[in-house]
């Protein structure tokens, strides 16, 4: 069958690139779309996967709205061309509203009940709407739980393999200190009126944890020319296996809290919400992340981890007790889409 694959973020490029591999594996016919954001353009090349681009991050509420009619009015077109029997995506802001327009299901993933204006876009018109068991709010009669996280469809252990040569590529000894610093841009829909840590508190943040052990940075907004020695150099694809090998995560994206959680790497969190969120509550009850909204006790509770010898152990151990009381989400995924389709 015709399965249309909506991608808007890079985590949206992990979250299906092994679903896309199986589909294509069965037979089935795929056509991904994409918003050229960050660096998920770059990731779907690194994967060889095949997309059609139809817009362009604009920042801002308006910039947004601006955005999702020029790429609405492109995606209906291809739609009413390509013929899918399916869509799916996450957040599904515009596949929901053109599916029930076309009549083409539309399956839809979200772990964010802060998203209120992606989520009440989308959620009225998708034909299923996928959370996290953990999630908080009722979505209604549509709404499917699975006992996971959308990270576990692409850091579950049965997919993914730590490979140290990217420590390597960044020069660092086996068993050196070193810590993955996220800044966001606070352009996302779910991001109006927040505006994260100021850039005077950021380099308080650096200087500090540059004196524990080596700090390297990846960020959605520009960095100020101070920040350029942090910045992180490695492909996009290599996030993962810095992140597992890493000392510490401590940042403002909760995406990233919870890849870093469940790799086995203490993570911090310094958010308004995200403290609140169903999946990070979750991570919370097995002891993986720490969410603070404020950044002085964040940063006090990032030394204190990383003055512990046997911290990485303990979340090591941590992590694993998550997974195996979780699945692997991938392969749900797959059944899941697959079953929705009905000649």
């Amino acid at each position: 069958m015709n399965i249309l694959i909506d991608i808007v973020h890079p985590a949206h490029v992990h979250f299906f690139k092994y679903a896309i591999s199986e589909w294509q594996k069965r037979g089935h016919r795929l056509l991904v779309v994409v918003r050229e954001k960050e660096n998920n353009i770059q990731l779907l090349k690194a994967y060889g996967i095949d997309y059609i681009k139809i817009s362009d991050y604009k920042p801002g509420l308006w910039g947004l709205f601006c955005e999702l009619i020029g790429r609405n009015i492109k995606l209906y077109k291809i739609i009413k061309q390509f013929k899918p029997r399916i869509m799916t995506g996450i957040a599904g802001f515009s596949i929901a509203p053109l599916g029930w327009l076309t009549g083409v299901p539309a399956i839809i993933f979200t772990d964010t009940e802060h998203a209120r204006l992606s989520n009440f876009i989308s959620f009225p018109f998708a034909k299923a709407i996928c959370t996290p068991a953990s999630f908080r709010e009722d979505a209604g009669k549509k709404q499917i739980r699975y006992n996971g996280f959308q990270e576990l469809a692409y850091l579950h252990p049965n997919l993914f393999k730590a490979d140290k040569s990217v420590l390597e590529k960044l020069g660092l000894a086996a068993g050196e200190k070193y810590f993955v610093v996220r800044f966001v841009s606070w352009g996302a829909a779910h991001d109006v009126g927040e505006t994260g840590v100021a850039a005077d508190i950021r380099l308080d943040f650096i200087n500090t944890l540059a004196g524990q052990g080596r700090v390297f940075i990846t960020s959605e907004a520009q960095l100020p020319p101070e920040f350029e020695r942090y910045r992180l150099k490695v492909p996009a694809q290599d996030i993962h296996h810095l992140l597992y090998y890493a000392s510490l995560y401590i940042g403002e994206s909760p995406t990233m809290a919870s890849e870093a959680a469940i790799l086995g790497t203490p993570s911090v969190l310094i958010s308004s919400w995200a403290h609140e969120a169903g999946c990070i509550m979750d991570h919370e009850k097995y002891g993986l992340i720490y969410p603070f909204t404020d950044h002085k006790l964040a940063l006090e509770k990032a030394i204190e981890l990383v003055n512990d010898p046997q911290v990485k152990a303990k979340w090591q151990a941590k992590s694993r007790q998550m997974i195996e009381e979780k699945i692997e989400v991938t392969t749900w995924l797959v059944g899941l889409v697959e079953g929705y389709y009905k000649p």
